[in-house]
């Protein structure tokens, strides 16, 4: 009986640490930098929060729905006081994302405040309405307005912000 108890104990606790590995493996995307609150977050985090649908027409002529955060709705999360109204010392800052594969794009701080423009960048997990296929995301950057969509980061893996220093 001792045995069978032991056997189960262990398995119990095999069990929880491959639960626990499989969740530190899950793909998230960091937010950090000169911020007050960094941090992670996982598909299911970003799933959950408020959404923004953006309509684009692909070169080959067909239309596809992205679904995601905006990055403005993502700063604010990390504690990163966005809007215009918060004092022009508010804008002396960028962001730089990363993709998985190293490439990086910068983006001002008037670029993803609505104040500013009427072109919500996002941080699409989908298209249309299934996830984005593995090895494409499950982040990718969408830049509406842009022709050139060479800020379009797929695996967009961390975001980080950073104040222009005189």
């Amino acid at each position: 009986m001792k045995i069978q108890v032991l056997f189960y104990f262990l398995y119990c606790l095999f069990a929880l640490n491959v639960s626990v590995l499989a969740q530190s493996k899950e793909p998230g995307i960091k937010i950090t930098g000169e911020i007050s609150k960094p941090l992670t977050l996982y598909p299911a985090d970003v799933s959950a929060m408020k959404r923004t649908i953006v309509r684009l027409k692909e070169f080959s002529g067909l239309e596809y729905f992205y679904s995601g955060v905006s990055i403005q709705e993502l700063l604010k999360q990390a504690g990163v006081e966005i809007h215009a109204a918060s004092g022009k010392e508010n804008l002396a800052w960028y962001i730089l994302a990363i993709g998985a594969d190293g490439s990086e794009a910068v983006f001002s701080a008037a670029e993803v405040d609505s104040a500013f423009s009427t072109k919500t960048i996002i941080l699409a997990d989908k298209i249309n309405d299934k996830l984005l296929p593995e090895g494409l995301g499950p982040f990718r950057l969408i830049v509406p307005g842009e022709e050139n969509r060479i800020r379009w980061l797929w695996e967009v893996n961390t975001l980080v912000v950073r104040f222009i220093k005189k």
